[in-house]
């Protein structure tokens, strides 16, 4: 494998639309996977004194698949309606729920938002083993070498759980919720709403775990991580392929076709580490109908302010005036 420099020009990535890797059994190794979702998902909802006093907060434990427990926010407006609008957060690599006030924004337009945790970082635990793929630090190694065991195979289905509690609660209106996310949580909420289709809509900035094949090549940290893997176990090309091919089940790019709900993307053209062309390969590859990818040339892998913008009136339109 030949590291690269640089990325494709923006109107290369325009109409960039790489084949996907998705081996044959894709959809029946999922459905196995789907297996280990309980029919029930446990959660432990505490309700917090917050000093914004138009919105509940609940610090949430749920109760993944394995045991493992999953901290998230639930944040509502003060005046729950009887059925309300929601949004399903998730975050980045290395990053956690975050911080309440993040969120009000939407809960002060009575949508509630349910941020949740990724297992093993922020403070959520993660009570997995891993066979393999422990000796780099981080996550993206763990358990590499064995699809069913792997660090992500673990995290999409602590997706699946989360989004069933979601649907389980009393006042949301199954009818109008949407995921969002930036890097690694734009992955989840892409994968979310590929597999759950009472999803209306989904925000994802600059998804990561993308196209791997390219990112491998061309992106930074954390991709980086496999690299070093690489290096560790003496690298072998019969090792390269098994390692490509139990990454092809976790690429955003092979469950894009499952994406029919209306979409928002964005890339940043300065971004090493999710390149925009993994990010275009992604939007290329979506099904939806009504899909729009916003590109900011001075940006990077950062907040992009302007983005925050344009989703409020994507939330406004797709969300609450009901299009």
């Amino acid at each position: 494998m030949l590291r690269q420099v640089g990325d494709l020009s923006l109107e290369e990535m325009r109409t960039y639309k790489p084949a996907l890797t998705k081996q044959t059994d894709f959809a029946s190794f999922w459905e196995k996977m789907k297996g280990h979702i309980p029919e029930k998902v446990e959660a432990n909802i505490k309700w917090i004194s917050y000093p914004v006093k138009q919105v509940n907060v609940a610090d949430v434990t749920i109760i993944s698949w394995d045991g493992t427990p999953l901290i998230a926010w639930l944040i509502v407006p003060k005046d729950i309606p009887e059925k309300m609008p929601a949004l399903l957060h998730f975050h980045g690599y290395t990053d956690s729920r975050g911080y309440v006030n993040q969120y009000l924004k939407w809960a002060l337009q009575g949508i509630a938002t349910i941020s949740f945790e990724v297992r093993g970082q922020g403070f959520s635990p993660d009570f997995a083993r891993y066979p393999n793929g422990t000796q780099i630090q981080g996550w993206m190694t763990l358990g590499l070498e064995e699809k069913e065991k792997y660090y992500y195979a673990n995290v999409y289905k602590d997706v699946l759980a989360c989004v069933k509690w979601a649907f389980s609660l009393k006042n949301l209106d199954t009818t109008r919720v949407g995921s969002f996310g930036e890097s690694q949580g734009g992955a989840l909420a892409l994968v979310a709403a590929a597999w759950e289709k009472r999803i209306r809509m989904v925000m994802s900035d600059y998804p990561f775990l993308s196209h791997f094949e390219r990112s491998l090549k061309i992106a930074s940290s954390p991709y980086t991580e496999i690299l070093a893997y690489f290096k560790f176990r003496d690298y072998e090309m019969a090792n390269y392929d098994l390692v490509l091919k139990n990454l092809s089940y976790f690429d955003v790019m092979n469950f894009a076709p499952e994406v029919t709900c209306p979409a928002l993307l964005c890339s940043g053209l300065e971004d090493n580490v999710t390149p925009p062309s993994t990010v275009f390969a992604v939007y290329n590859h979506l099904a939806s109908h009504q899909k729009t990818i916003k590109v900011y040339p001075e940006f990077g892998h950062e907040l992009i302010a302007p983005q925050e913008e344009e989703r409020m009136h994507f939330v406004s339109r797709y969300l609450l005036e009901g299009e």
